[in-house]
Protein backbone atom coordinates (compact mmCIF):
# COMPACT_ATOMS: atom_id res chain seq x y z
CA UNK A 1 0.00 0.00 0.00
CA UNK A 2 0.87 3.17 -1.15
CA UNK A 3 1.91 5.92 1.66
CA UNK A 4 2.17 9.33 0.52
CA UNK A 5 3.11 7.80 -2.94
CA UNK A 6 5.66 5.74 -0.91
CA UNK A 7 5.28 1.78 -1.68
CA UNK A 8 4.99 -0.19 1.91
CA UNK A 9 4.25 -3.92 1.98
CA UNK A 10 2.21 -4.40 5.17
CA UNK A 11 3.22 -7.99 5.61
CA UNK A 12 3.28 -11.02 7.84
CA UNK A 13 6.84 -11.88 9.07
CA UNK A 14 6.26 -15.48 7.52
CA UNK A 15 5.33 -13.39 4.49
CA UNK A 16 8.68 -11.38 4.05
CA UNK A 17 10.58 -14.79 4.98
CA UNK A 18 8.58 -16.63 1.96
CA UNK A 19 9.26 -13.64 -0.59
CA UNK A 20 12.99 -13.27 0.37
CA UNK A 21 13.09 -17.19 0.12
CA UNK A 22 11.38 -16.54 -3.34
CA UNK A 23 14.31 -13.79 -4.33
CA UNK A 24 16.93 -16.26 -3.57
CA UNK A 25 15.04 -19.06 -5.21
CA UNK A 26 14.97 -16.87 -8.47
CA UNK A 27 18.33 -15.83 -7.99
CA UNK A 28 19.71 -12.65 -9.40
CA UNK A 29 19.52 -9.27 -7.40
CA UNK A 30 16.44 -7.98 -5.59
CA UNK A 31 16.06 -4.92 -3.40
CA UNK A 32 14.51 -5.05 -0.24
CA UNK A 33 14.26 -1.12 1.37
CA UNK A 34 12.95 -0.57 5.40
CA UNK A 35 11.04 2.37 5.16
CA UNK A 36 11.16 4.87 7.93
CA UNK A 37 9.42 8.10 8.18
CA UNK A 38 12.62 10.30 7.32
CA UNK A 39 12.58 7.98 4.32
CA UNK A 40 8.91 8.97 3.24
CA UNK A 41 9.92 13.04 3.33
CA UNK A 42 12.88 12.61 1.78
CA UNK A 43 11.08 10.60 -1.52
CA UNK A 44 8.77 13.30 -1.35
CA UNK A 45 11.44 15.85 -1.96
CA UNK A 46 13.70 13.86 -3.69
CA UNK A 47 12.59 12.17 -7.01
CA UNK A 48 15.85 9.83 -7.60
CA UNK A 49 15.31 8.17 -4.24
CA UNK A 50 11.30 8.38 -4.67
CA UNK A 51 12.18 6.03 -8.08
CA UNK A 52 14.69 3.93 -6.09
CA UNK A 53 12.26 2.38 -3.79
CA UNK A 54 9.02 2.05 -5.91
CA UNK A 55 11.37 -0.13 -8.04
CA UNK A 56 12.36 -1.92 -4.96
CA UNK A 57 11.14 -5.45 -5.02
CA UNK A 58 9.77 -5.05 -1.38
CA UNK A 59 9.71 -1.87 1.25
CA UNK A 60 8.68 -2.72 4.59
CA UNK A 61 8.07 -0.70 7.46
CA UNK A 62 10.43 0.50 9.53
CA UNK A 63 8.63 1.21 13.16
CA UNK A 64 5.55 1.03 14.35
CA UNK A 65 3.88 4.23 13.10
CA UNK A 66 4.25 3.54 9.60
CA UNK A 67 3.20 -0.22 10.02
CA UNK A 68 0.22 1.09 11.40
CA UNK A 69 -0.54 4.02 8.31
CA UNK A 70 0.14 0.99 6.11
CA UNK A 71 -2.80 -0.90 7.34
Amino acid sequence: MPLLSVPVHNITTAETVARIGAFIAEGGPHQLCTVNPEFVMAARRDAEFMAVLRAADLCLPDGVGLLWASR
